[in-house]
């Protein structure tokens, strides 16, 4: 077994609900380099140092006037098998793990992956995720390699005056993002009357249509042509611009992203491509590129990069990309490797004819019926989420008679339907309990979820008043759902939809 390099001082970036980080000093600690099947892993000390963010600049100041060479011998100490960073999991099933990932992880993973989006230094990024995230770490290490240009957002609420002041070239971000993009815009034109409502909506339309065939390599009849030049005229250019009008690519990641809303992006000239992978993974496994990307699907494996799905159908992966082991979790570490040494993703997919992957679901977030049926309740929330009235939505059902929905409705949407139908509805909890209103979202369901098997269809729902928010500890910072979480904070909404 071979043995790493003392490490003098490792910052921990422990990210709390809201995205910002903590920090932990481990000093002079020897981390093991993980043999498939046998990690070995140092002992946890006996108390954990924090500090705040000002200690930490004050005693690199101090260290700097002392050692002021320091950090060029550091660097030049450093061995690819040296422990790097410590990222944390968003811990949407569980505790969150300290990942450990070593230099030569995250830069043959980092060189393996940023070719496929063909960055260059005169591309220009708006940064809006965690850098506590490891999608964002390794996306700001690409920026870094290639020389670009790197803007900070302001905050998630902010991305829409961020991307036109800085008319960024290249976003990374995570598929709730892309939803509020389109949300916020079909919103802005259904305010200015109802007529430019309808001309969005046909224009979306029109959009995927076209991208449908155009992603396909399929021909494109001279009449969606047509359709689609006027539509760009009348509503992508306006798009386009509100997004800083140089746009060239979308980066997508952390968990599947509606064929709708890819369709409908790709569709209006913002192109958009999928990666798959996790903090574990450092983190890409998979990757689309502009000139092969597939709808609904996350890409090919990036080069080096070894994947094989399971008789369970669960994702394994092995190669330089994978993680040292969690911290001071052995246990946990070699439950997450096959006896030859693959690493298990946790996730469901499947790789069609050509290679591409999709991810359907995580492992772990399906559940079962208490008639024995199975579930995967991502699947099924995405067909719910292409009602213009959901803004967010949970699949639930574990141990229950049958699967049910916490539906969070899209309230402009709603209340715009409810003075065109003539309710008198005054408040959010009078809409959620409206048989009227439960009305109209069982059957824009059942509308959507026709083709699902009979066990696998939407039984009774809840409307919730209030947002799911990484703040109220519903959602990780890159905005996935913390079941859990969800589950405790609404069990009694739970228990009456069961009664």
């Amino acid at each position: 077994m071979r043995e790493c390099g003392n490490v003098e001082n490792v910052v921990v970036f422990d990210a709390d609900a809201s995205g910002y980080a903590s920090f932990q000093l481990a000093s002079e600690r020897a981390y093991p380099t993980r043999q498939p099947g046998m990690p070995a892993y140092p002992e946890a000390p006996p108390e954990k140092n924090h500090l705040s963010l000002a200690e930490l600049e004050t005693r690199g100041r101090e260290l700097e006037s002392q050692r002021p060479k320091l950090a060029d011998e550091l660097a030049r100490a450093a061995k690819p098998e040296d422990l790097a960073t410590i990222i944390y999991t968003s811990g949407t099933t569980g505790e969150p793990k300290g990942v450990m990932l070593t230099h030569a992880n995250m830069v043959s993973n980092l060189l393996a992956s940023s070719n496929h989006f063909e960055f260059g230094e005169n591309d220009s990024a708006l940064s809006v995720l965690p850098l506590s995230h490891g999608f964002e770490r390794q996306a700001m290490n690409m920026y870094l390699h290639h020389g670009m240009s790197v803007y900070f957002g302001e905050s998630l609420d902010k991305i829409a005056v961020n991307l036109r002041e800085v008319h960024p070239t290249v976003f990374v971000g995570v598929p709730r993002i892309y939803e509020k993009i389109l949300a916020k815009a079909k919103e802005r034109a259904a305010e200015k009357g109802r007529m430019n409502g309808l001309l969005f909506d046909w224009a979306i339309e029109t959009a995927k249509r076209w991208a449908r065939l155009a992603l396909g390599h399929r021909p494109i009849p001279f009449w969606l042509s047509r359709r689609h030049e006027i539509a760009d005229r009348l509503v992508f250019a306006k798009l386009r611009e509100a997004l800083g009008g140089r746009i060239r690519i979308f980066i997508s990641g952390a968990a599947p992203l509606s064929p709708d809303v890819a369709l409908a992006l790709a569709g209006a000239g913002l192109p958009i491509v999928q990666g798959y992978g996790l903090t574990e993974t450092s983190p890409v496994i998979t990757a689309g590129q502009l000139d092969e990307n597939r709808v609904g699907a996350a890409g090919k494996p990036i080069p080096n990069v070894e994947v094989r799905i399971a008789p369970d159908g669960e994702i394994e992966t092995r190669g330089p990309h994978v993680m040292l082991g969690y911290w001071n979790k052995p246990e946990e570490t070699r439950t997450m490797f096959t006896e030859d040494g693959w690493f298990k993703t946790g996730d469901i997919g499947s790789f069609d004819a050509d290679g591409f992957l999709s991810v359907t679901d995580r492992k772990k977030e399906l559940f079962k019926t208490s008639g024995g049926k199975y579930i995967s309740p991502q699947p099924i929330e995405q067909l719910i989420k292409s009602s213009r009235f959901v803004n967010q939505v949970v699949v639930i059902g574990s141990e229950r008679r049958f699967p049910a929905a916490l539906i969070v409705p899209e309230w402009d949407q709603l209340e715009s339907y409810a003075k065109l139908k003539g309710f008198d509805l005054r408040t959010h909890e009078d809409f959620c309990h409206d048989p009227r209103i439960i009305n109209l979202f069982e059957r824009q369901i059942a509308a959507r979820t026709q083709n699902l098997a009979q066990f696998e269809k939407i039984k009774r729902i809840a409307l919730l008043e209030k947002e799911l928010t990484v703040e109220g500890g519903e959602l990780t910072p890159t905005l996935k759902v913390k079941r859990r979480v969800v589950n405790e904070k609404y069990r009694d909404v739970i228990d009456r939809i069961y009664q």
